[in-house]
């Protein structure tokens, strides 16, 4: 008995597993963005933050890093400035998942405008896009691809942390004002 559970909670994992459509995440656009009071954000670290929120999320199986730059080398692909629909169809192709996860994060006059969208690779076609604006807060970044990330799949959020990112004009907090 225990050894037909055992295979039955086997079979239902690789069930689970292989059930799961593949994702690969490369760069997020980047324009005029702190990652902290001084530096700016690279599309390599905003697509290491999206790559790992959706990793925590467990929707979809996300292509590895050094696998997809594995096999861009092998394949001699160019992904410098790939953040549309087209390069990322190809590359997603080439790389054999069934939906690519890319977009923009930019500061424009002091508002974050961050959006995604989500491609399904076989249908070229954009299945989903989100865009949200957020507060100019650049150590809250990851928290704002979390927001980001559950709202585009309508998770729940904290209610409060996302208000406390995104509305102006609100009492200030220690989160919307973290050097006050």
């Amino acid at each position: 008995l225990f050894v037909a559970c055992l295979n039955l909670i086997l079979v239902k994992a690789q069930t689970d597993s292989s059930a799961k459509s593949t994702m690969a995440i490369l760069k997020i656009d980047t324009k005029d963005i702190k990652s902290k009071e001084y530096s700016l954000l690279y599309p390599e670290e905003a697509g290491t933050m999206l790559r790992i929120e959706m990793e925590k999320l467990n929707i979809y199986e996300i292509l590895d890093r050094y696998d997809a730059n594995y096999i861009i080398q092998k394949k001699k692909l160019v992904t410098d400035n790939c953040f549309g629909k087209l390069c990322l169809t190809e590359i997603g192709k080439e790389l054999e998942v069934d939906k690519m996860l890319s977009g923009t994060i930019e500061n424009i006059n002091g508002v974050i405008y961050y959006s995604l969208r989500l491609i399904d690779v076989k249908s070229s076609t954009i299945e989903k896009t989100h865009i949200h604006e957020f507060l100019d807060i650049p150590n809250q970044l990851q928290n704002m691809t979390a927001i980001m990330i559950r709202e585009m799949f309508s998770l729940p959020n904290d209610e409060e942390l996302t208000k406390s990112l995104s509305a102006r004009n609100i009492l200030e907090n220690t989160i919307n004002t973290p050097y006050a």
